[in-house]
Order: structure tokens, then sequence, then C-alpha cells
């Protein structure tokens, strides 16, 4: 069994005034929230006016209720639901504040009212029209299905069994100047799942194969037209088009898997989410490439995931994620084994918007921005100069690639100490090696002036294979051009280790690094800068040492930290230890 629906279905229409109807027709209602398809079971002429299915009047003040099952709305009728009499007695001198919750109580004078679904009429329910009557049906076959996805998710909220799925016909065809579909979905524990299909082989059809032909909803027009998801739904395969804007604007949980999601079609567009929405994006299209100056808009505490998603984006020069500084918002958004390649710009964030642009703000937000096993522009640029944010916030790219370096994985972090990045000019020439290209490569740490011994810039984590315990001395080398020259109290790593031999944790050992002193003895001299392939001008070759006995072997690593700031000065690391 499933709920459906069809614009193309030629048994049902929509319902019109002053118009003769014989037993059987059967219609939609012009209001997609009556969630049945109607059907004529007494012949006649329709009303004037469409009857109000399940017209409630506003709640009174001062009325007495001698018992209960009346409903009312809120004044207004602007909220989702309904309420109805729970416990006799008189409504006091002003509304109430309204308890949304379906099955909660709002306590109103001397009386209390139970919040209900705002629906009245359900399968076999019977309603008047003019002479003609309609009894409800459950749109449950293609030829009672319903001529709107709303009317069809509205039917699903009626239904008793929320574990119905709600089919969508291949060739349904929505559009409007702004098409909402909406609906009271994130008032249910239980999320509708939503799926295309041919009507003709009952099988699911994704709209990942039809590219952008078979457009199921889009919206039309000028500047301002968007396309707005505000039904909480987990969409399957259907092709989205919007003219501007594709907006998921409300509070709650959202699932796009194999779909086609194209705007800026009409003018330059944004995939907005200004609500507190969690949506995933799962093996989808990601497309704006009619008009230019496109981008991703995410201005609110949004936790949005995109994973096996393609984005062909032409963008503005300021970035593809734009606006994310809105102060007091906690932003989380993740890029997992995405092709990001055809985005136009090859900067990722405009890391400027945080704090809402000032540094004032910059502790007054939260960002959190991953990319991981993604395929990013050529020359890419995770942030866009600029940088507004506090400790807490951070982008970051891990194992990532670009067109021109094919399968060499690169990883790059920005946080408020400053920039940690692959290095692929500068590398020790007998050091660490990509294993899949062979590529010798570094990583670079590249401070700013918030970085301090306390709050450092942090190389990834180096691993080591440790195949025997015993006494070890691991040793790894590095690259400094500091003015002046860093000692142990400014650079320095923390090692990772088994102790016990029964251990399940490791132990740290900071033994590199020097705390209250009278003086710092500086870095050992490293292998030289002989050893180092491209241009080591200013640089000193150094290396850092931790001796350590371990208990058991297994995975050690260490994590190099800088605690020094100076203008235009870096060092560079090399990616392995040695001394196993």
């Amino acid at each position: 069994m499933s709920i459906r629906f069809d614009s193309n279905n030629v048994d049902v229409s929509f319902r019109a005034d002053s118009t003769v109807y014989q037993v059987g027709d059967k219609v939609n209602s012009t209001d997609p929230r009556v969630g049945t398809l109607l059907e004529c079971s007494v012949a006649g002429t329709s009303n004037s006016a469409e009857p109000g299915y399940f017209v409630i009047a506003d709640w009174v003040a001062n009325l007495n209720y001698f018992s209960t099952g009346a409903t009312k709305n809120n004044v207004g009728n602007t909220l989702p639901v309904r309420f109805q009499v729970a416990s006799t007695g008189k409504t006091g001198t002003v509304e109430p504040t309204w308890n949304t919750t379906v099955g909660g109580i709002t306590n109103d004078g001397t009386m209390t009212w139970v919040t209900i679904e705002w629906f009245r009429m359900t399968p076999n329910d019977l309603s008047t029209d003019g002479s003609v009557v309609w009894i409800a049906r459950e749109p449950n076959l293609w030829s009672l299905a319903m001529l709107t996805a709303e009317g069809a998710i509205n039917a699903w909220i009626v239904a008793s069994d929320k574990q119905l799925k709600i089919w969508g016909e291949l060739l349904h065809f929505e559009i409007a100047s702004t098409l909402t579909i909406d609906n009271n979905t994130d008032l249910y524990n239980e999320v509708p799942s939503i799926y295309r299909v041919d009507k003709t082989t009952g099988e699911s059809s994704h709209a990942r194969t039809d590219g952008t032909s078979n457009i199921n909803f889009t919206s039309s027009g000028g500047f301002g037209t968007k396309l707005s998801i505000v039904a909480q739904a987990h969409w399957f395969g259907f092709n989205f088009s919007a003219g501007v804007t594709f907006q998921v604007n409300s509070s709650a949980d959202y699932l796009f898997e194999d779909c086609v999601i194209e705007y800026g079609i009409t003018n330059k567009g944004q995939l907005y989410f200004p609500g507190i929405p969690t949506a995933q994006f799962v093996n989808c299209l990601i497309k704006a490439t009619a008009t230019a100056d496109n981008y991703i808009n995410i201005t609110n505490d949004a936790r949005i995931k995109f994973k096996f998603c393609e984005f062909l984006i032409t963008t503005d020069a300021i970035g593809l994620l734009q606006n994310l500084g809105t102060i007091g918002k906690y932003t989380y958004i993740d890029f997992d084994d995405c092709l990001l390649s055809g985005v136009s710009t090859p900067i990722l964030v405009e890391s400027g918007s945080f704090g809402a642009g000032s540094a004032v703000n910059s502790h007054k937000g939260r960002t959190k921005i991953r990319f991981r096993g993604c395929l990013l522009p050529n020359n890419y640029a995770l942030w866009d100069g600029v940088w507004n944010a506090d400790m807490a916030t951070f982008v970051e790219a891990e194992a990532c690639a670009t067109p021109s370096i094919g399968g060499l994985y690169l990883n790059s972090h920005r946080n408020y100490a400053g920039a940690r990045d692959t290095d692929i000019a500068l590398y020790r020439t007998d050091g660490y090696f990509d294993p899949t290209t062979g590529q010798r490569l570094s990583q670079t740490l590249t401070p700013e002036p918030g970085v301090t011994q306390t709050v450092t810039l942090n190389s990834s984590k180096i691993g080591v294979l440790i195949e025997t315990p015993g006494l070890k001395l691991f040793t790894i080398e590095i690259l400094e051009n500091f003015t002046i020259p860093l000692d142990i109290s400014k650079l320095w790593v923390d090692f990772y280790y088994y102790k016990g031999a029964n251990d399940a944790f490791h132990t740290i050992d900071t033994s590199t690094k020097g705390f209250a002193a009278l003086s710092y003895p500086t870095l050992l001299t490293g292998v030289g800068l002989s050893k180092w392939m491209g241009i080591t001008t200013g640089f000193r070759s150094v290396k850092l040492q931790a001796v350590v006995t371990i208990g058991r072997i297994g995975i050690a690593y260490g994590i190099v930290r800088l605690g020094d700031y100076e203008a235009g000065k870096k060092i560079i690391i090399d990616n392995i230890f040695e001394g196993a």
C-alpha cells in the first residue's frame, strides 16, 4: 500500500465551483491540506465557493463549555493544529498561549484544551457541497492519486498508518512562480518517505539518470522566485528546478537522495537554508550553471551534510559557501566523497563573513566545515583570506584531491591559530611519500596572530607502527624560518603511545616541550637543507626527538605543536617519524 500523487491523473481534476457532478466523479480539493481524494456519492451541483471541509470557528473569550469535544482554531487560524475541549469550564478573558504539540494541554480560564491534528476528513467521511455529497477516499491507487505532492503528504498525515510510503509519478509536474510544498509533518515522530515511481512499470526512477529532464517541481518567473521545501520528508529520486532559489526553510529533518536540484535558472540564485534544518543530500546533482554568481547560503543553526554529491555551480569570486557568520549561530556542514571540481571559483568558504564580518563578533558564532575525500577545484582555497572567527570555528579538507594532481590526496585546515596545508613544492628528498602516487610531500604550518603557547597551531596526527616494545627514540625533521630561532617552548611534539603492556589508551609524552624555566634550549640540528627539495632560502633544518619506553605494539602518533607567531613565517614538517 502507498499514497500516490500524479499531476497527470486523467481520472481526477480539481474541484470547481457551480459544477454538475455525477456519482463516481473524483476530485481533489483546491486546498492541499485536505488529505483525501473526494468521490461524488450523491449527484448534484457544487456550491458557488468550495466548502470548508474542516472549517472550524476561532477561539472566543468568556465562553462556557458544558461538554467536551468541541473544536476551535486559535484566533486568526494561524497555527497548524486545532484545539479540542478536554475539560469543561469557561474560557479566559484573553487568548491563552497555545501548546502546539499534538496531545498537549493548554490551560484557559477554568477549562483546558487538548491539541489535535487540523484535519477532520478521513477515508469514508462525508461532506456536503451544494447539492453534491462527497465521500473521502484514500489515494492508494494511481486512479485515485492526489494532484499535488502537498496533498499526498497531507493524506499521509490523515492516514492511521504512518509507515505508508508516498509515491510520486515519474512525469509528475508542479509549477508556480513561487512553489512551496508545506505541511505540519514536523508535529510527528515519523517522517514520510517519498519515492519517484514509473506507474507503468512500478519501478523507482532516479532523477540522476534523467539529467535535468523530467522535471517534477519548478518555480518560474523573475528575480526572487523560489522553490521552497517546508514539508519535513525524505525525498528519493525527484527533479527540483528553481528559477532563482531552492530553499529548505524549516526546523526539521530532510533527506534528498538520488535527486537533481537545479537553481539560478532565470537569475542568479542560491541553495538557501534560512531555518534551522537538519538536511542530508545523498548522491544528488546540485546544479546552477544557467546564470552567474550562484552560491550556497547557510545563515542559521543548520546541520547540513552532502554525501556522494556532484556540484556544477557557476559562482562569484566570493566563494561557494557564503553568509556563514550570523551572530550566535552554530553551523555544521560536511561534504563527504563529493565532486566539487565543477565549481567555478577556487574559493570554497567566505570566511570573511564569520562574526557577521567583524572581528569584534568573532566569538559569537561557531561554524565547522569539513570536506572529506572530495575532488576539489584546481588551486582551491579553503578560505577567502579574512578570518573573523574564534577557536571553535574551523574549515578543513581531509584526503581531498584536485583534477590537476590526480590521485594524490591533500589535507588543509584553517582555524583561529592559523593554517595547515599539504606541501608538494618543499619536501625532504628521503622523507615521507604518498603511497598511492609516490609523490613526496610535507605539511606546512602558517601561524596567525592568535597563536600562543596555549593556543597552538597543530600538525595532523603523524602515525607510526610500533612492531616491538622497549626503549625507543623517535625523530621528526622540520624546517623553520623565524627571525629568532624557535626553541622548545615554541615548538614541540606531543607523542601518544602505549606505555603499559595491557594499556587500552595512549599515554602522552610531552618531554620535548620546555615548560617554566630560566632559559630554553634551542632545537636540535636536523639533517640539513641539502636533504630538502624546493626553495629552502631562509630556512633552518631542525628536528624534534621523543624518547619513550613502549609497553605494547600498535599505532603510536605524534602531533607537532607551534606556539609562536611572526608575520610571513612558517614551519615545514616531514610527515614521518623515524626510529620505530
